[in-house]
């Protein structure tokens, strides 16, 4: 198992916002050599959980998911960083991965997790990406 390490930060000093490290790894059928890329979502509202979120194809095609941030990232081995993630709220942490450096659809594998952020402080998030069914 490989894994991709995010580090998703609230900057600025805001009490709203937290320090998460996200780490990514692999499982059930993905290799991890074919991943080039990584799309994460924060996602909140009432009804977010992560059932919720992988019964789509997307939880981007549920309405009542507020999508609060999102990035795509290249798997390159550096550290990624996302500001502003909210503290305070549950949130699921949504990721799909890619064969391409760019995020080319479709998807190859996805996952996701929840949790709350404390406003402040420093905290990790794990998520293991299974594969697609294709």
């Amino acid at each position: 198992m490989r894994w991709l390490v995010l580090l998703l930060c609230g900057c600025g000093g805001s009490a709203g916002v937290s320090s998460v490290q996200m780490a990514l790894g692999t499982a059930s059928g993905l290799d991890p050599s074919e991943v080039k890329s990584v799309e994460v979502l924060v996602l909140g509202g009432d009804h977010a959980t992560c059932d919720r979120a992988l019964l789509p194809a997307s939880p981007l095609d549920d309405p009542e998911l507020m999508v609060l941030r999102h990035a795509l990232f290249a798997v390159d081995g550096s550290a990624k960083h996302l500001g502003g993630v909210p503290a305070g709220q549950h949130l699921v942490f949504y990721a799909e991965a890619y064969k391409t450096p760019d995020g080319q659809r479709p998807y190859i594998g996805r996952g996701c997790a929840e949790g709350e952020l404390t406003a402040g402080a420093s905290e990790g998030v794990s998520i293991t990406l299974t594969a697609a069914a294709n």
